[in-house]
């Protein structure tokens, strides 16, 4: 994600890694998002390169809740179910 109308400082790099955090935890399949700022491993980067690693924790897939109520000569049954859409995202 590089501006040549940017400095690649620090500041633009946090403002990235909130970018993406927040794209990520959008998209309401992670639980979790974490990110750090890592010493770019790639042979080719220079000295003051770094690489953005995400952590992150999906969510369920499936969750399945029931209940029921009686008294008063009344019955209540309740069964909620949600099962999430199965999305593959890639990111480069």
């Amino acid at each position: 994600m590089s501006d040549p109308d940017r400095p690649n400082d620090l500041q633009n790099t946090l403002r990235t890694a909130r970018y993406i955090s927040h794209l990520l935890k959008k998209t309401d399949i992670f639980s979790d998002v974490a990110v750090r700022v890592d010493q770019a491993r790639h042979p080719g980067a220079d000295v003051n390169d770094v690489d953005l690693v995400f952590s992150t924790r999906e969510r369920g897939r499936l969750y399945l809740n029931s209940s029921t109520e009686v008294g008063n000569n009344e019955g209540t049954a309740v069964r909620h179910k949600l099962i999430s859409d199965l999305v593959h995202t890639h990111f480069f």
